[in-house]
């Protein structure tokens, strides 16, 4: 462009060289033209005339040199412009959508036109993805004269999105009315998406915070007042303007049993840079309790000073409440661990324990009978018989909880059972302790086993006993009909709203603590001394219960005492009177009974004993041998008595090969503990009865009596 504007410049002088040159030759012969009167005429115009050309020359090789340092200069600036990095323009204001007057490549490039000639054939308002946007910034450039960093969002050719800064001047012409304006406009697009994202990203970690109840602190080390975010105040349940941010106003939410450990790592972040990492409670203005976590950690200086302790705290109160369940359920499957682990080892003890106690209860009997009815001796052999009882309860005792097998329940009045266990319990406690009965008339009935009920009585007063002990007291024995609602329901028993008996048992005692409550239904926990128990009264009493479709729970406090509720389910609210049972005599007979036990002592006892009765007795311990005798048919027998667990061929085995020979034979089979057989499974091999041992005299010979008549 520099080229084209120098060759106009030769062009325009060289007419006023050669008209320069022609007055000069015109005045060098002048004096040959001076006698002529026109050509003297003409010279004397000319000496008038010639400065002034020469002046026209000077002129114009001024203006030549102006004119080239002007494009120069113009050429410089619009070099200046195309290397600028962002984009300049002018526009015009008053026209509809403005049009470009000036714009530079980096302008096109950011919108993405192909070059300034096809942007300038834009309409500006064309690059605006908000038509307002531009109202709105040429309101502000009409107040104010400059608009400086302004962001917009416009849109390029293609019409993606494109984010732009724009600095801008008014330009007002010669009267002072607003004509154009300029200014830079710079893209701003990555900057802007980025802190877009950010916002994204700041906005889902805030919901993120919120749905994990999760907030942030940060507080100077020394004495500094804490910055919290907004869950924080969620948590706390508390309003921005209700906190000052002060430690003993934080203080004052924190549970008081908290309250020390709190401050003891505030206090070690603070002092020595420990970290923060606690859960603690707080209570709430309406009493609640939530429990939070806090962690956090000291941020230091590049000085090695610290600078502030960030962390975080979220609300872990349904976190906190599962753990609790799950080591609730944890204990209680313990607790059924250990049952389970009684009862295998009751099991194993059981059949040849109550086989001892068969031959020590019958041989003691069979002493008895022997001896005159004036014998100091029977006295003796009454305590001995006592104790193989009592052997004999401790073993049903330990099968009460262990045994997965159900109580032999009827329709019992609890009312009668209670009353008969505090009669009981009067002749056997102490003087200085009072009994109080509190028994309602009228009482549900219970499907129960009524042994086990007055067990359970007799077991939780004799406990209220020895938890009284010598300085006296008074045990309280009441019954009434209660209602259980869902609420009321306990978990780890299997039980249903509806009507039930409260049996509560309560005492004047020293109380236990909440460790010791923890364990009182453990199998051989106890409190007393060593020998004054074993340990197994009130898991016996929780089997009971349990097995009984009831629930137990129990109320302590040390020195004020301990209460223990019993709730079982009632079947009707009827009041019944409970027939009490006649006390049969023995009774004998003269029929043939096959007596069939591996244990010599055993079978020896129940043939002594029949025998003495009248019955004609055939023993034997080998189940092979009895079957042969039968298969024989030389002497068939009228009854069978057999044991359970035999080597080679067990009893019910036995019973099957002999109801094959003989189908109406009448068979009782006795156990020490079977896990193999129970009265049902025995009843549909075909086995008329089924005792457990050790089986009384009298209880036998009733059986006996019962299937022969």
């Amino acid at each position: 462009m520099l080229n084209d504007h120098s060759s106009g410049d030769r062009a325009y002088q060289v007419p006023i060289l050669l008209f320069t040159l022609a007055v000069f030759y015109l005045g060098l012969t002048g004096a040959w033209f001076s006698s002529n009167p026109l050509i003297s005429r003409i010279h004397g115009d000319v000496d008038v005339v010639l400065p002034v050309f020469w002046g026209l020359a000077f002129y114009g090789i001024r203006q030549r040199k102006r004119n080239a340092v002007t494009k120069q200069r113009d050429i410089l600036y619009r070099r200046f412009i195309e290397n600028q990095p962002v984009g300049l323009c002018r526009t015009t204001i008053k026209d509809p959508g403005g049009r470009f007057v000036m714009a530079n490549s980096a302008l096109a490039k950011q919108y993405g036109y192909a070059s300034v000639e096809q942007l300038m054939e834009t309409r500006v308002s064309d690059l605006y993805r908000n038509p307002e946007d531009r109202d709105r910034m040429l309101e502000m450039l009409l107040a104010s004269g400059h608009v400086a960093g302004l962001s917009v969002e416009g849109k390029r050719r293609d019409g993606t999105r494109i984010f732009v800064s724009m600095t801008m001047w008014l330009i007002r012409d010669g009267d002072g009315q607003p004509m154009e304006m300029e200014g830079t406009i710079e893209d701003i697009t990555a900057r802007k998406e980025a802190e877009l994202a950010l916002q994204r990203s700041e906005a889902m970690h805030r919901l993120a915070q919120r749905i994990a109840g999760l907030g942030h602190w940060e507080v100077a080390p020394i004495a500094g007042k804490p910055i919290w975010s907004d869950e924080m105040y969620h948590i706390y349940e508390w309003k921005r303007d209700a906190f000052d941010g002060s430690l003993d106003r934080f203080l004052q939410r924190v549970h008081p049993d908290d309250r020390d450990d709190v401050v003891a790592q505030i206090t070690d972040a603070r002092e020595k840079g420990a970290p923060i990492d606690n859960v603690h409670r707080i209570v709430l203005p309406d009493r609640r309790v939530k429990y939070i976590y806090s962690m956090g950690h000291v941020e230091y200086g590049d000085d090695g000073e610290p600078i502030r302790i960030v962390g975080t705290s979220q609300d872990v109160t349904q976190q906190k409440l599962a753990e609790m369940q799950k080591e609730e359920s944890e204990q209680r499957l313990l607790q059924a661990q250990k049952l389970e682990a009684i009862g295998t080892l009751a099991g194993g003890i059981a059949h040849d324990f109550n086989n001892i106690l068969t031959s020590i209860i019958g041989f003691t009997q069979r002493a008895a009978h022997l001896l005159p009815e004036n014998s100091p001796a029977i006295k003796k052999l009454d305590i001995v018989l006592q104790a193989g009882m009592r052997a004999r309860d401790l073993v049903d005792h330990i099968l009460a909880f262990s045994r997965e097998s159900k109580p032999e329940c009827k329709p019992v009045q609890t009312r009668i059972i209670v009353k008969e266990a505090i009669k009981l319990l009067r002749a056997t406690i102490p003087a200085n302790i009072a009994i109080k009965p509190d028994i309602a008339s009228q009482c549900g009935r219970v499907l129960a086993d009524p042994v086990q009920i007055h067990q359970v009585v007799m077991n939780l007063c004799t406990n209220a006993y020895h938890a009284i002990g010598a300085i006296g007291g008074q045990i309280t024995v009441s019954l009434a009909p209660a209602d259980l609602g869902p609420d009321d329901l306990q978990t780890g028993f299997d039980v249903r709203p509806g009507a039930y008996a409260h049996l509560r048992v309560a005492d004047t005692g020293r109380g236990m603590d909440q460790k010791t409550l923890g364990k009182i239904f453990d199998p051989y926990f106890t409190t007393k001394k060593r020998g004054a128990g074993t340990g197994l009264g009130l898991s016996v009493v929780h089997g009971i219960v349990k097995k009984h479709g009831g629930q137990i729970s129990v109320h302590s406090e040390p020195g004020r005492g301990t209460a223990f509720d019993i709730f079982l389910p009632c079947i009707d609210n009827h009041d019944v009177t409970e027939a009490v049972a006649q006390t049969m005599p023995i009774a004998g007979g003269s029929e043939h009974i096959l007596v069939v036990d591996d244990e010599n002592l055993i079978a020896e006892v129940l043939s002594e004993t029949l025998i003495d009765l009248g019955y004609r007795v055939t023993a034997f311990t080998s189940s092979e041998a009895a079957l042969a005798f039968v298969t024989d048919r030389s002497d068939v027998p009228d009854l069978m008595i057999t044991d359970m667990t035999m080597p080679g061929m067990c009893g019910d085995d036995l019973s099957i090969n002999i109801l094959k020979l003989l189908p109406e034979l009448p068979i009782i089979i006795c156990t020490g503990f079977s896990d193999n057989l129970d009265e049902k499974k025995a009843q549909a091999i075909g086995i008329r009865a089924f005792l457990a041992k050790p089986v009384t005299e009298r209880r036998l010979t009733a059986c006996i009596r019962n299937l022969l008549d």
